[in-house]
């Protein structure tokens, strides 16, 4: 994320899920998780389809990072996911 490593990505049914602390940090959008519930929120928006794998929260990339202004790429050849925020070069 902005040229940054950002740790494993993970693939669902052919979408790219990525770690949503990573991804609202990267964004910075405010996430508040709900334990009681084991339930997101982005900016206040609750988060439809997370997927918990081995404690970490990871929610679909694209849908999440182009709501936000952000642009997404994908490597095929190395299987690796980009994504540049406003401002990033």
């Amino acid at each position: 994320m902005n040229g940054e490593n950002a740790g494993k990505a993970l693939l669902f049914d052919g979408k790219t899920y990525v770690p949503l602390r990573v991804l609202a940090n990267a964004l910075g959008i405010p996430l508040r998780w709900d334990y009681a519930k084991k339930v997101a929120y982005l900016n206040n928006r609750k988060l439809q389809s997370v997927k918990l794998v081995e404690r970490t929260s990871y929610v679909q990339l694209r849908p999440i990072a182009e709501s936000y202004g952000a642009e997404i790429s994908w490597d095929a050849k190395n299987k690796i996911a980009g994504l540049k925020t406003k401002g990033d070069k």
